[in-house]
């Protein structure tokens, strides 16, 4: 499955080739504008000079989802449904719930829950195929390591913003997804190699919510014990600081 990096400069490429004007050059430019955004910090903005504003100073700012002319809504609105790129799907339908866009804004969260779940499995089953195909035999370093720990992370933030859409929403999906993100979890203690970076990614949104304590203590007590060797330690200091504050009582002060 193509990283959504490569799916915009795809679709940059489109909207280079076509003129302004042309039906295919404004929905170029919408799909394009929506494969650029980054979230930074809670917020969406979109990275790229064309979707930027121009401050008086003369910066470049990222634009956030809301300033986007109302026609990038209606555009992505209606590719979202038909995209069968299961993260880029899972993108459109998290723009537009954060646009608010349409009657029911709350479907596109469920269908960006939904594509993000699907999006996940989908990598975490190609790395699995890559890693296992003969012309791919992984070794440290080595190209086929490389792919199937990217596939991996992006996995993982894929779980993560599932995960957040549905926490903050209080979604039905919550608790599977957290269950799907502690099983991704144990599987990256028993890669080789491991891919620590996972986990860091998953854990301190879990960590975050006190619902998640009990299901999480024992993922960060193998994970402690696991990255203890020579070059490792900065994450068994990670894992330890989190496991303390899942096993802080009320007593102590935890609210």
């Amino acid at each position: 499955m193509e990283p959504l990096r490569k799916v915009g400069r795809e679709l940059r490429a489109g909207y280079l080739n076509t003129l302004p004007g042309d039906w295919e050059h404004e929905h170029f430019a919408a799909l394009w504008a929506a494969m650029e955004f980054r979230l930074q910090d809670g917020t969406w903005g979109a990275v790229l000079g064309p979707f930027r504003t121009t401050e008086d100073n003369g910066d470049l700012v990222p634009r956030t989802v809301k300033d986007m002319a109302p026609a990038f809504f209606d555009t992505w609105a209606a590719y979202a449904p038909e995209t069968t790129h299961p993260l880029a799907r899972a993108r459109l339908h998290h723009l537009l719930w954060e646009a608010r866009h349409g009657t029911r804004p709350i479907e596109h969260l469920r269908s960006a829950v939904h594509s993000y779940r699907t999006g996940a499995r989908t990598l975490l089953t190609k790395a699995e195929e890559y890693q296992g195909a003969p012309a791919n035999l992984p070794e440290p370093g080595g190209a086929a390591t490389f792919e199937v720990g990217l596939a991996r992370l992006r996995a993982a933030d894929a779980l993560v913003l599932a995960h957040g859409l549905a926490a903050a929403t209080q979604q039905s999906e919550r608790t599977d997804i957290v269950g799907e993100m502690i099983a991704l979890g144990h599987a990256a203690l028993d890669w080789t190699p491991p891919v620590p970076d996972v986990l860091t990614r998953m854990t301190a949104p879990l960590v975050a919510s006190k619902d998640n304590w009990s299901a999480l203590h024992a993922l960060l007590e193998r994970a402690a014990d696991e990255y203890c060797g020579e070059g490792r330690f900065h994450y068994r200091v990670e894992f330890l600081e989190e496991l303390r504050r899942v096993v802080r009582t009320d007593d102590e002060g935890e609210t």
